[in-house]
């Protein structure tokens, strides 16, 4: 009889955490329905948690995406691994169709919602330890969310329509510097992007800028070269100030991740940076300056991934084995290391 009891003393000590969990999981399901989520933040981003074969992580992976969407065929794949939490931006790709209307390339569209589904995962009890996953507009999503939420008295208005306060910004920050923040190929400033893309453009149609003024005709390589410099000028500033702005929810003098992570908490975040050295989306343009900005916040939990792959999409195996080294329950904390890893061709 003593036998008996005891087994079903550790069956139902064993059934505990599931059920717990389970719990847990219906709060956050019951906190992210589309009802109230359309109430709180004006669309449906079809919040969904995906859970683990465990069941009994107390870390959860938040993802957030880049262009299009944020649903399994989307994600980063080399990087995903549950449990997880995956959203959609109000952006989204719906019927084959992108709402430019509601693009909002990191900024304040995008940081709401991500706020949102972080306090439900804190509220819920689901995780106390919260890795921000980003990639790309995801990236600097996760750049201003983190700046918001050290200094959520910038965003008053918009976090009491979220019902959130001050309190549960600091919570949901702890969580986040429990666990690790990656950031890959981020988008750290727009113009970066459009000023290559003009480039670009122009080049393949009326042609490119040449750099050898020793010729006999520099003269007119000058005025060639002022030109075109003029005319990428022109296409860059109705790009950056009239045509995003008037078709998009992006606005140049809003949030910008370049200079967003000078708001952020220091010598607390655990944070990968990722580069690809053949970005053609978002461009190159500023890598050094925004890796030191984010290591001089945090010098000894900060590293850095560079790869000369295919570009913006390109995979990183680098990138998914530092996070899963980081993300041990039993792994050595970089209070005491700088670990920085590269592939050739430095930035």
């Amino acid at each position: 009889m003593g036998k008996v009891f005891i087994c079903f003393l550790l069956l139902c000590l064993h059934c505990v955490p599931c059920y717990e969990l389970q719990s847990t999981v219906a709060r956050f399901q019951e906190l992210t329905a589309s009802k109230r989520t359309k109430l709180y933040l004006g669309y449906d981003p079809y919040i969904e948690y995906i859970p683990d074969a465990s069941n009994t992580t107390n870390t959860i992976n938040v993802y957030l995406h880049g262009w299009k969407g944020n649903k399994r065929s989307n994600l980063r794949k080399s990087l995903f691994t549950p449990p997880a939490v995956i959203f959609d931006f109000p952006d989204a790709k719906r019927d084959n169709k992108i709402s430019l209307r509601h693009a909002s390339f990191g900024q304040k569209a995008d940081i709401l919602p991500t706020v949102f589904v972080l306090n439900a995962i804190i509220e819920s009890g689901l995780a106390q330890q919260i890795n921000l996953i980003g990639f790309s507009r995801g990236g600097a999503t996760a750049i201003n969310t983190i700046a918001l939420l050290h200094k959520p008295q910038r965003y008053k208005k918009d976090l009491a329509t979220l019902h959130i306060d001050n309190s549960q910004c600091h919570e949901m920050l702890q969580a986040l510097k429990r666990g690790i923040i990656i950031l890959d190929c981020p988008l750290k400033e727009v113009s970066y992007g459009i000023e290559q893309q003009v480039q670009k453009y122009r080049s393949s149609f009326i042609g490119t800028i040449s750099d050898d003024l020793t010729k006999p005709n520099n003269m007119l390589n000058r005025i060639k070269k002022y030109l075109l410099s003029g005319i990428d000028y022109v296409c860059y500033v109705a790009l950056e100030y009239m045509i995003f702005p008037l078709y998009t929810s992006y606005a140049p003098w809003r949030e910008q991740p370049i200079h967003t992570v000078d708001d952020w908490p220091s010598k607390s975040l655990t944070t990968i940076v990722r580069y690809d050295n053949c970005d053609q989306m978002v461009s190159n343009n500023g890598d050094i300056s925004f890796y030191q900005k984010i290591h001089n916040k945090n010098p000894l939990r900060t590293f850095l991934i560079t790869s000369n792959q295919c570009g913006h999409c390109s995979h990183c195996q680098d990138l998914f084995n530092l996070f899963m080294m980081l993300n041990k329950p039993s792994r050595l904390h970089t209070k005491d290391l700088l670990f920085i890893i590269q592939q050739p061709s430095p930035l």
